[in-house]
């Protein structure tokens, strides 16, 4: 009996992503050991921890970017919260400079920039309406741990501006969305 093939051969297809990924890991290993053995040696201030979340930013944005739900709102949300942690670590370590009134701006600027690319074009992004909800509460809650953090001080104007950004965005939300708001809350949240 003659068995013939009908599929056509398969074409051997070679996976830059993975190469690059292959190549990629160890040189961001090294560097990463190298900064924290470096700082260890020069007994300074914990700098290595900068340099290796910033090298965590890179790996996750270039080399292992979200799969799920990777769409221009839920980018915006997550360079906004990585970059807004980056300063805290660098306010953590280095206390002589507003490095909270610097990650509220820059949660306020995520906020407007993940409000503009959501309502840019609603009618598509309606089912992309999550990742805005959360950043709003994790950009309330850090605008609240930015007060308990600076302790005594007054009240930053930008974490007032933080706070008040975010109740008008999700107001606009839902105020635009109306049904659909409450149906992807009830959605993702089983209510």
């Amino acid at each position: 009996m003659n068995v013939k093939v009908v599929y056509p051969a398969k074409k051997i297809k070679h996976d830059i992503r993975r190469a690059a990924i292959y190549w990629a890991k160890p040189a961001f290993i090294l560097a990463a050991v190298i900064s924290a053995i470096v700082n260890y040696l020069v007994k300074g201030s914990a700098w290595s921890v900068i340099v290796i979340w910033s090298l965590w930013m890179i790996w996750s944005f270039v080399f292992t970017p979200t799969l799920i739900e990777h769409n221009r709102t839920s980018i915006a949300v997550k360079s906004s919260i990585h970059v807004a942690i980056l300063v805290v670590i660098i306010y953590m370590i280095y206390p002589n400079w507003p490095g909270i009134e610097v990650a509220s701006l820059v949660v306020v600027g995520g906020l407007i920039l993940t409000a503009i690319l959501f309502f840019s074009n609603v009618s598509r992004q309606k089912q992309n309406v999550f990742p805005l909800l959360i950043f709003i509460i994790i950009s309330i809650i850090f605008s609240v741990v930015a007060f308990v953090l600076r302790g005594q001080e007054p009240l930053g104007w930008a974490m007032i501006v933080s706070i008040s950004v975010a109740l008008a965005i999700f107001l606009s939300t839902a105020i635009i969305l109306r049904i659909n708001f409450f149906r992807e809350l009830k959605k993702r949240f089983m209510l």
